[in-house]
């Protein structure tokens, strides 16, 4: 059997786990409630109360909102839980809009980056003013990286910089190979790959006009929810940092050389 464990944020109430109990019907929902506030003492808490429910089910999934997602990112749990729904999480303590930390506090934030390794969804609110976007990347970690999660470690989106390589030391004849309008490209060796005019999603609606749209893993440098990607039509090809990262759009994965 499956539980579901609920860590609230500040000021919340392990009763909030209510409001999930109709999203997972064959799971027992547990909200829990810590008696401290550290992310040394708190994630000792939760460490210890997933370790009894581990004797009890062979599956735990883990809810967290706010500071309590710190506080289990903090907790030594990621090998033990089955997967994590974290909401509005505070990820970098020293980036948090309006809060200045001191004493042991900022201590122990410097000395303890978050490692996190459990397969995780995030959802953060539109208004959320406490949380920023900015994580400082500008290129996908492998944990982000859909072409790594899907085929494994030897593969990867490829960076801008690939794509701008490719168009420049390539041709792009545009094709239809056998009822699939697209990209033919052609290196200087003769080696092809034909590239799909697949179209974009965007929410729920597909669109697919005669247009390929490919993630690069190059984030955009001023705007941390878009993302660079290589365009094409029928008429031209160019490189594009104006799409949002929610946007549903193609990956073209490389092999990462050995």
């Amino acid at each position: 059997m499956k539980t579901v464990l609920y860590i609230h944020g500040k000021d919340g109430s392990p009763s909030e786990s209510e409001h999930y109990k109709p999203l997972f019907p064959d799971c027992e929902v547990i909200g829990w409630d810590y008696q401290t506030f550290t992310p040394w003492e708190t994630g000792a808490e939760i460490h210890k109360a997933i370790e009894e429910l581990k004797t009890k089910y062979k599956n735990i999934l883990l809810i967290a909102n706010s500071i309590g997602a710190y506080f289990c990112m903090n907790a030594g749990i990621d090998q033990i839980i089955h997967k994590a729904y974290f909401i509005s999480p505070v990820v970098d303590m020293e980036k948090l809009n309006g809060v200045e930390l001191a004493g042991e506090w900022l201590h122990y934030v410097k000395s303890h980056p978050v490692k996190w390794n459990a397969p995780t969804h995030i959802l953060y609110g539109s208004k959320d003013n406490l949380i920023s976007f900015d994580d400082g990347l500008t290129v996908l970690e492998s944990v982000d990286d859909a072409a790594t999660i899907c085929w494994g470690d030897d593969w990867r989106t490829p960076t801008i910089d690939q794509w701008s390589e490719l168009l420049e030391n390539t041709t792009f004849t545009w094709v239809e190979e056998n009822g699939v309008k697209g990209r033919l490209v052609k290196g200087c060796n003769g080696n092809t790959i034909f590239l799909p005019a697949a179209g974009f999603r965007e929410e729920c609606d597909s669109v697919c006009t005669e247009v390929g749209v490919y993630w690069s893993s190059t984030l955009h440098n001023y705007i941390p929810e878009r993302a660079w990607s290589y365009h094409f039509t029928f008429e031209n090809c160019h490189l594009c940092g104006t799409y949002e990262r929610t946007r549903g759009q193609c990956v073209r994965a490389v092999l990462s050389p050995k």
